[in-house]
């Protein structure tokens, strides 16, 4: 089965999904994947609806989860605009990888292409959208392709200097394996 036929076989099943992106900065000083620090929130049960546990607060790449009659890559571009201010594009053919994280859930990955800022403070206006649900997202930084590459081959707990106060937060795992593949996509064939 492809990767695009697996994906829609997990939205149709009724599988709760959470879109995550790689956005990959090539026109830089330094070329670099876009990761956003999270903040800690509860796990809820997809199929119960209990608590299960505390999702730690860390880097990951911007993402979260699908709307209802919201197609995959929809669901990608708003949460790469909510968390990050970055229009871009996303297709079917931009898929990247599909992890099953259990209890009924799965996460998509995609390749985001053409990214810009929306507006001069680098923030789109979601006034207008009444199913805005703003993620309390504190600040998003650029990895270098070769610190990416370099962080995950280390076999270590990843982990990234937030912005403001230079502390050290764990990367997700599933996030810095997927923008690791991509990272080295970059630097092995400049794709």
């Amino acid at each position: 089965m492809s990767l695009q036929a697996q994906a829609e076989n997990l939205v149709r099943s009724g599988y709760e999904i959470t879109v995550k992106t790689v956005i990959l900065l090539k026109k830089i000083k330094e070329p670099g994947i876009v990761f956003v620090l999270n903040q800690e929130e509860p796990i809820i049960s997809a199929s119960t609806g209990q608590f299960v546990g505390t999702k730690r607060r860390g880097f990951g790449l911007p993402g979260g989860k699908m709307h209802d009659n919201e197609l995959p890559t929809e669901g990608a571009i708003r949460e790469v605009g909510h968390e990050t201010g970055l229009a871009i594009t996303v297709e079917d053919r931009d898929l990247l990888h599909v992890i099953l994280s259990g209890d009924n859930h799965a996460k998509i990955y995609y390749n985001g292409r053409d990214a810009k800022a929306t507006n001069q403070s680098g923030w789109v206006d979601h006034s207008r959208d009444k199913d805005f649900d703003p993620v309390p997202v504190e600040q998003a930084v650029v990895v270098p392709v070769e610190e990416i590459v370099a962080l995950y081959e280390s076999g270590k707990e990843a982990r990234i200097a937030a912005k403001e106060d230079s502390r050290m937060y764990p990367v997700y795992k599933s996030d810095l394996f997927v923008a690791y593949v991509r990272a080295k996509m970059f630097l092995e064939q400049g794709l």
